[in-house]
């Protein structure tokens, strides 16, 4: 049976969000894939590989969407405004992306993954730099700041805010399974209330 790699991929991402990056396993990825595990012995020696495998998925989509920014031959402030808008999409439609990239111990253990998330800060802070360029000849960026500073301030203002929906999308998490296990206590007090 052919699975699907962006199955394998949101799969793994699910079961990161859900339930922690020391959670994902080949055995676990297997099981919630409903598949052997030798179904995916061909694509993961071990369990760093589907770690890997996320980051360069991240990475993909990362490049595709300031491939996608670069496109819309926007004014920089408009392309900027849209890159954001579409980072923030994507953070929205896949959080798991945001576990793995604030995982310290992940990434302390990791090289491979710490090497693509090094490529993808370099490929944001590049692009960056060259939409401030861009918009600093066309006189819609005034700040006499240097290019690599401005990019250091936004990358870590939104840094700073995706960490803060990493957080609320865990409290949100946290209160719902608390809400859950108030309510199967309720119904196991009461069983005659369904």
């Amino acid at each position: 049976m052919e699975i699907d790699n962006n199955n394998i991929i949101d799969t793994a991402g699910r079961i990161i969000y859900e339930s922690g990056i020391y959670s994902l396993s080949v055995d676990n990825l297997a099981r919630k894939l409903n598949v052997g595990k030798d179904s995916l012995s061909s694509l993961f020696k071990n369990d760093d590989d589907i770690l890997f495998s996320l980051f360069l998925k991240l990475e993909s989509d990362i490049n595709q969407l300031i491939i996608r920014s670069k496109l819309q031959n926007d004014a920089p402030d408009a392309e900027l405004e849209y890159l954001f808008k579409e980072l923030n999409k994507l953070f929205s439609r896949k959080p798991y992306y945001l576990t793995i990239i604030f995982s310290d111990e992940l990434l302390e253990d990791n090289f491979s993954a710490r090497d693509v998330l090094h490529r993808i800060k370099k490929s944001a802070r590049d692009y960056l730099q060259e939409i401030i360029e861009k918009g600093k000849r066309r006189s819609i960026f005034k700040s006499r700041r240097k290019n690599r500073s401005l990019v250091n301030i936004i990358l870590g203002g939104f840094r700073l805010q995706m960490n803060e929906q990493r957080l609320m999308n865990k409290m949100t998490k946290e209160s719902m399974r608390i809400d859950d296990e108030k309510e199967d206590k309720v119904q196991g007090e009461n069983p005659t209330k369904q």
